[in-house]
This record gives C-alpha cells, structure tokens and sequence, in this order.
C-alpha cells in the first residue's frame, strides 16, 4: 500500500483534514468477544482503527492484512492511554474486504455484529458506547465493583434490545404499507424451499457471489450501505432466492453450515432497479418506500429528484 502524504490508497483530496487528532470523546469504543474496536464518523461515515478489526478477525499479521486488502485507509493521530498515536483508519467498506478475506469462522459474526447492530446505532444516535464504570466504586471494594459492572451490563442489554425493538417495528412498519408485492409469500418460500434441498457446491461458480461480496459491490457501484444491501437482500419485497449454497472450507474442522450463493444478473438487476426508484434528499442521501423516513447514502448519478 502507497503512503503519500499521510495518505494510504485511494483517497480523495478532501481527506486532508484527516490528520488534525482526534479528541478522546469522539472516538467510540465498542466490545466485540471481549475484543475493542474504536471508530469515529468522518463526514457523517463510520471509519474503523483498521488494526482492531484486523485483530478481531485474528489476521496474524494485522499491518500486512491491511496493506494487501483495503483500499481506502489513512494514517489518522489517535488518542490512547499511552498519548497520541499515529494508526491507520479504514472506512466501512474495507472493513467487509477484509471480512471476506478471513478465514475464521467468526468473521460472517462478526460482519452481522457491524452491519445489524453497530452502523444503525452509530447511524441513529451518533455513538454506541457501553457504559462507564466509576473509577472509584462504593466501598472501594472488589464486590462492589463486579455489581456495579453487572448492573452496567444489564442496562446495556436493555438498551440494545429497545434499539432492536424500534428498528424490527420499523421494518414491520414498511411491510405493511407496502400493497404491490413483488412475489407471494408461499411461491417465495416454495422457491426457497427447491434452492435449500439441492445439494450444497464444493466451490462457488464463477456467475453466482455471497452476500459479503454483494456488500462490496454495491458499496462501490452505487455508495449503498451495507446494512441497506443487507435489508434488499432478504428482507424487502425484493428479496432474492439463493441459487444454491456451498460448502464452507471450514465444515470439517469447526462444523460451519453451507452458506448461500446468488446469480450475479440477477442481483445487479434487482440493485438496479432499486437506485431508479430511490429519491433524493440532497446530494448524498436518498429515500426508498421500502424503508419509509429512512436516509441513505446513495451516489450522485443515481436516484430521482423529489417533486417540487
């Protein structure tokens, strides 16, 4: 990877103002597996410190991983206990790169974990961040400071279950207002149904992609987020059937089930469709029906200009 003025690959100009640091309270903190993984939003996008998540996904060279596999990182001065440190950040979609470059079974985990639960959080409030204990707990006591962590995490759960809750309410929401469906419900489930029982393929074919890859895809063609690729793909009344399903290189040793496979046509088909009927907001966001008050990110040349 090319460093050229503090820059890492493709970069714009605009990224210059990149290198002022960071103060601490922007930067969020989030607990994977017992795991940190920091981000800040850079002009209203997630950018990810590219060594936590190269070390979630247990690359063995986390530094090397990021060199060879992502595309749009910058050398950012962090803030961390030890002073300033100069690390490399990376936006969301090279965080799916180098997902789908990792071997351990956890990275699709860990992928669900970024786009169900972090990127709308951060998206809906501007943080996520677990609660703090005090640093000086009743008692100055071993035990009170278990409890007050206990009660800390419970709290978490409740709120995280509430954001669930509202985003479920949400999506159940624009089911219902939608009248035109695509494909019933039965011949959705009876095509579901023929896809799963065929026997799963030893590789994936040259015309059929996962959804890591789709993420990508569509992060670089049109700007969409990977949350909103992930919503079209199996929630909407767009939501496509698999062609088949392949073998994981992991079964034998961690007992990994086949994952789904999808025809290229038809996806980019499907996306295409998609981006004609999107509304623009303004020149960086848009609208769907399918996801009705929601805003977007979606790339200039697409989407439709909203009636005056």
């Amino acid at each position: 990877m090319n460093l050229q003025n503090g820059n890492i690959g493709n970069v714009n100009s605009g990224a210059s103002n990149l290198m002022v640091p960071l103060e601490a309270s922007t930067v969020q903190t989030f607990d994977f597996d017992l795991c940190d993984v920091r981000v800040f939003m850079v002009d209203d996008k997630p950018h990810f410190v590219g060594r936590d998540v190269a070390m979630v996904l247990e690359y063995a060279d986390p530094g090397k991983a990021i060199r060879e596999h992502t595309k749009g990182g910058v050398i950012r001065p962090i803030p961390t206990a030890g002073g300033i440190q100069q690390m490399i950040v990376i936006p969301e979609r090279d965080v799916y790169r180098l997902v789908m470059r990792s071997k351990m079974p956890r990275a699709e985990q860990f992928e669900e974990w970024v786009v169900g639960v972090v990127i709308p959080s951060i998206r809906q409030t501007g943080s996520y961040a677990m609660p703090k204990a005090p640093t000086e707990p009743a008692g100055n006591s071993s035990l009170a400071l278990a409890r007050h962590l206990l009660e800390a995490l419970e709290e978490q759960d409740r709120v995280n279950s509430k954001r669930i809750a509202e985003v479920n309410g949400r999506v159940n929401d624009a089911h219902g207002r939608i009248d035109d469906m695509v494909e019933s419900q039965d011949a959705f489930e009876q095509r579901m149904t023929m896809s799963m029982s065929k026997a799963p393929l030893a590789a994936v074919p040259a015309d059929m992609e996962h959804i890591t890859a789709i993420k990508v895809r569509m992060n670089e063609r049109y700007g969409l987020p990977g949350d909103i690729v992930a919503f079209i793909m199996r929630e909407s009344d767009y939501k496509l059937v698999p062609a088949a399903t392949v073998i994981s290189e992991h079964a034998e040793d961690f007992r990994a089930p086949p994952f789904c496979v999808y025809h290229i046509a038809v996806v980019s088909s499907i996306f295409s469709r998609f981006v004609k009927e999107c509304v623009r907001v303004d020149d960086r966001k848009a609208t769907h029906h399918f996801l009705p008050g929601r805003k977007f990110n979606l790339s200039p040349a697409y989407g439709k200009r909203a009636l005056q």
